[in-house]
């Protein structure tokens, strides 16, 4: 109960200061920065793991209803798929959040892509794995080569190991009995061996031992993550690899030779004399490379974009896929070396492509208007495995024919939301004042009345693939719109990449999407559909800066909620590493203080609260939200309604199930309670009608945790 005592500390402590003077200011964060250090060691460190398989059985018998929270949160989600060799099979990983328990549940399951026999089910697939910012992995079963086996890592006796399940079903079998967490692996040419990595833990002697001594103050450490120094150590300390062999057919393991690991490590290079190579494979026969670029000169191309290039082991170069706005997200080269598979990602497509080698004409390859990903080839590269989603349909299991590109859906792996009441959106194009495109999917409330206006919520920053929380997953689009809500999922313009010192270039990060949200604002209210009283905008991480800015330079907003802080006052210059002060140097010109100062009064939300009237709910994690405290403390200055929650033990993307609900039914009360029930609210004595409502809010959701 520690932790759940200490994150309502930090709601009182940080709802109680309607006035807090200039000069307390460093005394609240210095207060906030040891209430940190005491969740970063309570006992809630991530999601538990709940052993029960996710299952795909169902009753078939559903009720119609308006969907809820609890419906978004308990969907089941892909994490990770891939094709047998012989392409007869898909082994794929479901993952299913348990909010009563704050656990996931996660299942491996078989299904045969010849006939439409069920599905089989090999039982739980062990605690899904999240990245260092919070986002699902997306971690593949591997299909033995000769596609009777399909192998995992898997947990025993605590340590990550290698195990094999037989597609035809049964326990799962122990491989590997490592000392240690294998953290990859792959299965090497000769089809009977696993190549595996090893990672050592970490040395407790070693860590108290560098505590007793102190951690030097440098520029690479992030102040604004306020994490205990213990931690900053752990994650500074050399943790050993070591690459082992395993053989099937002997069940031996031994360690890899130095020239055996060269030789794996010598399987990727990037080209010396390019910049910004961010993937790279070697052709079947070894001979040549391709790679993608990240475009990031405004002389490359006007927006950020991405290009395809080819080298041979004589140094020839050639451009593939010449610079695109069009994300690249990943490739491979064919069995013959004569052509490259590539997956591509438009404001309109999302599929599979391919392109010769030798030059020559793109053709695309998937015949289908929704998003694929995630593609998988068979060995003979007939059948591609990926996952097909929509903007109202979420994430199923599909093959491709690579002969004529025919896309099937072999999977509905959330039937239950069939019968819920959904709206089913209208894709909005248009342009800004400067020119640059943007593009939104409308959702009009469940119950729509033609002629009437309603109020209207928008979602940034990325509007594909299944609208379901905007990004970040915190704002749950479909359940607002049962609740009477006009919903914007809102796709930001590309960004422009600005030289150093391009200030006013480098301005319309922020400042071109304000422009698109008030030209889009604007023709909604022209045609009737919006009460341009009523508007309210919403965003997480680069949504966040968006939001934040907007409602600091514009005036249509008359509520705002965001899952974290822009990260754009000068306090987090202060707070952050070098790294992140090169780059306000380069937008700026230097630091918040002397001739750059106006500058920074043009981006910084907490510089610019003097006309801001607009509502704000924060929902941040213990590891961004100390960033935001100049502009919280300024808007409590200034008297404007906000709140500021802070949830422990969360990165970026917040993924504990029992945060998530919240944060999905906070936002929901936040706008309802500004924009729905009485919009013309006194804000002046808003905070103990709304403190009232919160608790009642979250007591039941919290009930039996």
């Amino acid at each position: 109960m520690k932790s759940k005592r200490t994150a309502t500390l930090y709601v009182q402590i940080l709802s109680s200061h309607r006035r807090v003077p200039a000069r307390m200011c460093l005394t609240v964060i210095l207060s906030l920065l040891a209430l940190q250090i005491c969740v970063g060691q309570s006992e809630i460190r991530e999601p538990g793991f709940d052993p029960t398989p996710v299952s795909m059985a169902h009753s078939g018998k559903f009720s119609r209803r308006t969907i809820t929270s609890l419906d978004l949160l308990q969907m089941r989600r892909v994490a990770g798929l891939q094709i047998s060799p012989d392409g007869a099979s898909i082994a794929f990983v479901l993952v299913q959040a348990v909010s009563a328990t704050n656990s996931y549940r996660s299942g491996l399951f078989v299904l045969s892509t010849i006939s439409k026999q069920a599905v089989t089910e090999l039982g739980t697939a062990g605690p899904p794995e999240f990245d260092s910012s919070g986002q699902l992995l997306s971690v593949p079963p591997q299909w033995s080569p000769d596609s009777k086996y399909l192998t995992l890592r898997f947990s025993f006796n605590g340590v990550r190991q290698i195990a094999r399940w037989s597609s035809a079903g049964g326990p799962p079998q122990q491989l590997t009995h490592s000392e240690n967490d294998i953290l990859a692996y792959e299965w090497a040419k000769g089809d009977r061996e696993l190549i595996y990595r090893t990672i050592a833990p970490i040395d407790a002697a070693a860590v108290r031992a560098s505590a007793q001594t102190g951690l030097v103050f440098d520029g690479s450490i992030r102040a604004s993550r306020a994490k205990p120094v213990t931690e900053l150590i752990r994650e500074r300390q050399t943790r050993k690899i070591e690459w082992w062999k395993y053989s099937v057919d002997t069940n031996q393991t031994r360690q890899l030779t130095a020239a055996e690991i060269k030789a794996q490590q010598s399987t990727q290079h990037f080209p010396p004399s390019e910049r910004d190579v961010y993937l790279t494979k070697r052709s079947p026969d070894g001979k040549a490379l391709a790679y993608i670029r990240r475009l990031q000169r405004p002389q490359d191309l006007k927006y950020y974009g991405w290009t395809l290039n080819y080298q041979d082991d004589g140094g020839r170069k050639q451009t593939l896929i010449p610079a695109t706005n069009e994300f690249i997200s990943d490739f491979r080269w064919s069995i013959t070396g004569k052509k490259i598979y590539f997956a591509k990602v438009s404001d309109r497509l999302a599929g599979l492509f391919e392109v010769p080698v030798a030059g020559g004409a793109i053709k695309q390859i998937s015949q289908s208007l929704e998003q694929l990903s995630n593609f998988s080839f068979d060995s003979n590269e007939k059948l591609v495995a990926c996952i097909t989603e929509n903007t109202t349909r979420p994430p199923n299991i599909a093959v491709i024919q690579l002969n004529d590109g025919h896309v099937s859906t072999l999977t509905d792996l959330n039937p239950e939301l069939e019968t819920l009441a959904l709206s089913v959106p209208t894709r909005l194009d248009w342009s800004n004042k400067y020119g640059d495109s943007s593009f939104g999917y409308l959702f009009k409330p469940v119950d729509f009345e033609a002629g009437k206006r309603y109020p209207l919520i928008i979602t940034t920053y990325t509007a594909g693939g299944f609208l379901s929380g905007g990004t970040g997953d915190e704002f749950p689009i479909p359940v607002f719109a049962a609740h009477g809500f006009l919903v914007l999922a809102f796709n930001a313009p590309d960004r422009r990449p600005a030289n150093p010192g391009d200030f006013r270039t480098q301005m319309l990060t922020w400042s071109s999407p304000l422009s698109s949200l008030e030209v889009i604002v604007q023709r909604l209210v022209r045609e009737g559909l919006v009460d341009p009283e009523r508007v309210g905008l919403t965003g997480l991480s680069y949504g966040a800066e968006i939001t934040q800015f907007a409602i600091t330079h514009s005036s249509i907003f008359a509520a705002a909620a965001t899952g974290g802080w822009s990260a754009r006052d000068p306090i987090f210059y202060y707070l952050t590493y070098d790294g992140w002060r090169r780059i306000f140097k380069d937008w700026m010109g230097g630091g918040p203080e002397g001739s750059v100062g106006w500058k920074w009064k043009q981006l910084s939300p907490a510089l610019n609260v003097t006309f801001l009237t607009s509502p704000l709910l924060v929902q941040a994690a213990e590891s961004e939200y100390l960033s935001g405290l100049q502009f919280y403390i300024a808007l409590k200055e200034h008297e404007v309604p906000v709140e500021l929650i802070v949830y422990p033990n969360e990165g970026h993307i917040k993924n504990q199930p029992a945060h998530k609900l919240i944060v999905y039914e906070r936002n929901l009360a936040w706008f309802k309670f500004w924009l729905l029930e009485n919009h013309k609210r006194q804000k002046t004595n808003w905070s103990k009608e709304w403190s009232e409502r919160r608790e009642k809010l979250v007591l039941p959701l919290t009930a039996g945790n």
